[in-house]
């Protein structure tokens, strides 16, 4: 039969002879063999965790069928639905042991802490491995204790001093027993050993804790209790830093490297936000700060725009007048002597940002804290701004973030890639509060310099996070289990047993927050409940709006959340819940219908005062009132368009599609998020919005010709992007017979141009011609567009000047248009035609005029496109400083995009000119 052993070390043996298995199989078995028969519904959740219930099924079964089929086969029995073990264990034995009171035992059995050093990455899992370690070193140490005192009462002194030594090798830190065993040890006679004993132990005891340990003589004390007054000590406001060190020292050593970014990870609560406030006031440096907010993401610039108002109007003075200008195109009141006006274009606006941040600057340091939650359009600011600034020193940027959030926001993860690609981030991961440093934590609050047990408890309940044990701690006052007298030289006291400390706190942290904040009263709670529903910054009409609580209530209210630290002034002028933990659990707790209410409320006030389309947008749908969100969804789709903000467009349009049930209003809508699914050259995201346009149009027969024609010129222009010609080909070509209709001819117009990249120039000029030949007069857009694309067709073909003719007539019709975008196609297509004719004056103006018009126009591909000929023609006229210009141009625009490919040929192109025109070396002549 197989052996388990977990105590310490752990190991499988069959016979005496080890049995290899991987540490996450050794784990299920320890599971099994402590659990007894465990339901297979239950193993798959605990190992599983986070999946949903039948693909974790899956993968148990999949395991299950594994260990069939390895040497354990004999090891794991399965009774249908139950699942159990057959083997020998010596955690199982300790407990059978633990169970009769044979301390003897326990003791031999405990040989060190169960599954040492293992570690797993599912909570669930993670969570039961640490309960059952604390159950276990809990009874070694009940084990110990008992030997002791057995060996007391049969006058054994020195196996009573080996019992307490043990106990001091697992509670290494507790003066108590250090106490005990140096009095043993002296009425031993074993005075050297004790000198030495007490010389290691205050060494380890001031590199772990930061302070010296008290070793009283005699006398049982209450954990708690102090052997000599504190003279001064922090408080639950204010309360000490600790545990922490080796963080700081790895920040430290981050600051001497050329990585620009350090990341801290970690769990909510775990102190993230605490920990680079700390690291940058040693530092002696004010930084620049920006933060996310989780109800704010899908407002482009938020985060950014909180902290333009944070730096304020008469800093941002400082700003050249055309900044001022673009940053009042979407904050008019940070530029109020400014013109309204839509800002020009997505370079020049990250760019007045990028510039408008650099005032805010102090130094040299910048915190992103909760990355995780900041929109796309702030992402993209920061990333231009650090690519953009020239600052005298290294510039430092710490973010914080939670994995489990990180993980979803893909521009944060793709920013992150490409600071990892160029060797400009690292990544540091902030753990729980160790069992020591909660104990450093205790004995600071409380002015006790024991308190062990008490911390150990602590440990347990909070799990190391910092906020939940300031909670805990905050809610055993409040009930007076723990009483801390103002009086700052008197210690705190429990009022009950150590043992049943957990039976006077609720049973999870939410439960706990959400008790603290009814205990100041119900317009607290009211209020506070309201706060939590809002996005920040919240001004206080608008709270007090949706709790209904009269203004006199409110404001009392608003003086006990800020009293209890449970809110934060925030800019402009307004408050945020200071931590999520709390923000959640109080909209958890919030019954359905109240929820519904406080919303509705919320809008009501919001539209009464010209609120943010998409808060009021929101509030409407969470109240339930789903079709009066949508035209409010749409305005801040408008909103978003209005700044290039692709990813919140695709966010506000997903929100009106989950409050229209219009099928043609539904079908509008996914194809306007196709739009900007191809803006972002996520082919990806374009072929699932299809996928669902496709099953909108099948589910209804009102969808009109029009609709089906834009969805098959979508699939038809994606198969095409795709690189697969010819299934866009073969995919419309049913299409492109029938009346005459501008989405028609339109589709015509993409099968042409397909037709031309695939070499089969004929076709697509007998295509274009035709289709040209039954145009209506009427539809412009669509007949410059057939004449931009002849232009390319007749240069193939060499018919030269009826593809000049052909760019004449583009550019005409697109300048009737005033469409930057076909002006700037058509340029560069008249361009291609003076080239062949020779004319390099005509060929030099036509370039720079599509350049300008793509850079008003925002066409990113149609800048590069320019700017690469005119580097081109430059460097061929020899004009090396021009060719310079354009190619840093091109590359900060490649860098913007984060176009990789444009990236390295603007770089080489900036190579191979500076090699050109690299002065030949010098040589002096001999004397």
């Amino acid at each position: 039969m197989l052996e388990l052993n977990v105590m310490g070390w752990p190991r499988l043996t069959r016979a005496g002879r080890p049995v290899a298995v991987r540490s996450r199989r050794l784990l299920f078995l320890t599971y099994l063999a402590l659990e007894g028969p465990v339901e297979r519904r239950r193993l798959a959740a605990a190992f599983w965790d986070g999946q949903e219930p039948e693909a974790a099924r899956s993968r148990l079964r999949l395991e299950l069928h594994r260990i069939a089929r390895s040497d354990l086969r004999d090891a794991v029995v399965i009774d249908g639905e139950t699942v159990a073990v057959q083997l020998t264990c010596d955690a199982v034995a300790l407990a059978d042991a633990v169970r009769a009171g044979r301390w003897a035992e326990v003791a031999d059995l405990a040989r060190g802490p169960l599954l040492a050093e293992a570690a797993v990455d599912v909570p669930a899992l993670q969570a039961w491995l640490e309960a059952a370690r604390a159950r276990y070193a809990g009874w070694a140490r009940d084990s110990l204790e008992q030997l002791a005192g057995a060996a007391d009462r049969a006058g054994d002194a020195p196996g009573a001093l080996e019992a307490e030594q043990r106990l001091l090798d697992l509670d290494p830190y507790s003066e108590e027993v250090c106490a005990r065993v140096l009095a043993r040890l002296h009425a031993l006679g074993r005075v050297q050993d004790a000198a030495t004993l007490e010389a290691r132990f205050r060494i380890r005891y001031r590199d772990e804790l930061g302070a010296a340990p008290r070793l009283p003589s005699s006398a049982q004390r209450s954990p708690l209790t102090p052997e000599r007054p504190a003279a001064r000590r922090p408080s639950l406001e204010a309360p000490p830093f600790v545990g922490r060190d080796a963080t700081l020292r790895a920040l430290d050593a981050w600051a001497q490297t050329a990585a620009r970014v350090a990341l801290l990870t970690g769990e909510a609560g775990v102190g993230k936000t605490r920990l680079a406030h700390e690291w940058t006031g040693r530092r002696g440096e004010r930084a620049l700060v920006l933060r996310g907010s989780q109800l704010g993401q899908g407002v482009p610039f938020s985060v950014v725009g909180e902290c333009l108002h944070h730096i304020g109007e008469a800093r941002l003075q400082a700003l050249a007048p055309v900044w001022r200008a673009e940053l009042a195109s979407v904050w008019p009141d940070l530029a109020p002597d400014q013109r309204a006006r839509p800002a020009s274009n997505l370079p020049r606006l990250l760019e007045a940002v990028s510039e408008a941040l650099y005032v805010g600057l102090e130094g040299t340091l910048i915190v992103l804290d909760d990355l995780h939650w900041f929109d796309p359009s702030s992402v993209q600011a920061v990333a231009h701004a650090l690519n953009r600034w020239r600052l005298p020193g290294p510039l430092r940027i710490l973010a914080t973030a939670r994995p489990g959030e990180l993980n979803s926001h893909g521009p944060v993860l793709a920013w992150l890639d490409d600071l990892e690609r160029s060797v400009t981030l690292t990544r540091t991961e902030v753990p729980p509060l160790t069992e020591m440093s909660v104990l450093n934590l205790i004995r600071q609050l409380s002015g006790s310099h024991q308190a062990t047990g008490f911390a150990r408890k602590l440990h347990a309940l909070s799990g190391g996070n910092a906020y939940a044990l300031l909670a805990f701690l905050q809610g055993l006052i409040e009930r007076d289990v723990l009483r801390a007298p103002e009086e700052e030289h008197l210690p705190w006291t429990l009022t009950v047993d150590l043992d049943h400390l957990d039976r006077h706190l609720p049973s999870t942290l939410r439960d706990r927050l959400v008790q603290a904040v009814s205990g100041a009263g119900r317009p607290a709670l009211r209020w506070m409940e309201t706060a939590a529903l809002l996005a920040p910054p919240f001004d206080f009409q608008a709270v007090q709006a949706g709790s209904g609580l009269t203004e006199d209530d409110a404001l009392t209210a608003l003086e006990q959340a800020t009293a209890h630290r449970w809110i934060e002034a925030a800019d402009p002028a307004g408050y945020r819940v200071r931590h999520d933990l709390l923000r959640h659990a109080l909209q958890h707790q919030l019954q359905r219908e109240r929820k519904r209410v406080v919303h509705g409320r919320v809008a009501a006030h919001l539209i009464r005062t010209a609120g943010a389309p998409a808060q009021v947008a929101h509030h409407l749908q969470q109240a339930g009132d789903r079709s009066g969100a949508v035209p409010y969804w749409l305005d801040a789709t408008q909103q978003a368009e209005a700044v290039w903000a692709h990813e919140e467009v695709l966010d506000t349009l997903a929100h009106a599609l989950e409050c229209e049930d219009d099928a043609n209003r539904r079908t509008d809508l996914h194809l306007r998020r196709c739009q900007h699914f191809k803006a972002l050259n996520d082919l990806g995201g374009w072929d699932a919005e299809l996928g669902l346009l496709a099953a909108t149009l099948q589910g209804t027969s009102e969808a009109s010709d029009t609709q089906r024609l834009a969805y098959v010129r979508e699939r038809t222009h994606l198969l095409w992007r795709s690189g697969d010609h010819a299934q866009a080909l073969a995919f419309s070509e049913p299409w492109s017979h029938g009346a005459v209709t501008p989405e028609r001819t339109a589709l015509l117009h993409d099968r042409a141009v397909i037709l031309y990249r695939d070499d089969r120039t004929g076709e697509a000029l007998k295509i274009l011609e035709t289709a040209l030949a039954d145009l209506d007069p009427a539809w412009t857009r669509l007949e410059a567009n057939l004449h931009n694309a002849l232009v390319l067709c007749c240069l193939e073909l060499g018919l030269i000047r009826r593809g000049l003719a052909h760019a004449e007539h583009a550019i005409e019709l697109f300048g009737n248009l005033q469409l930057r975008d076909g002006l700037a196609s058509a340029h560069a297509n008249q361009a291609l035609i003076h080239a062949a004719l020779d004319d390099r004056a005509a060929q030099r103006h036509a370039l720079e005029t599509a350049l300008r018009h793509a850079t008003e126009a925002q066409n990113i591909h149609l800048q590069r496109q320019c700017l690469e000929s005119c580097c081109d023609i430059a460097t061929e006229d020899g004009d090396w400083p021009r060719a310079a210009t354009l190619a840093t141009r091109g590359l900060e625009l490649s860098e913007l995009m984060t176009d990789h490919t444009g990236i390295q040929d603007f770089q080489a192109r900036l190579t191979r000119l500076r090699s050109a025109h690299r002065p030949p070396p010098t040589h002096s002549n001999p004397a």
